[in-house]
């Protein structure tokens, strides 16, 4: 089961990842940036970062701890 939800937040971060990507380049280029380098709407670099960031916090459960330091999450 913990497979599964890991596998759909990696394709729904790397579709919103795709499409923030595409919507702030495409402002700034004024037309149609397409970001994505696979067959799809996606970006993997976003799924992969939200994935190792939810492996990484339910590994280290005092991290979700509203008292531990902002500071010390930006370090990790």
């Amino acid at each position: 089961m913990i497979l599964a939800q890991y596998f759909v937040e990696f394709i729904f971060y790397s579709f919103l990842g795709w499409v923030w990507e595409s919507i702030y380049c495409t402002i700034k280029e004024k037309k149609w940036a397409d970001r994505g380098f696979l067959f799809g709407p996606i970006c993997p670099i976003y799924g992969a970062s939200v994935v190792g960031a939810s492996i990484v916090f339910s590994l280290f459960p005092r991290l979700s701890d509203p008292d531990f330091p902002i500071w010390g999450i930006f370090i990790l």
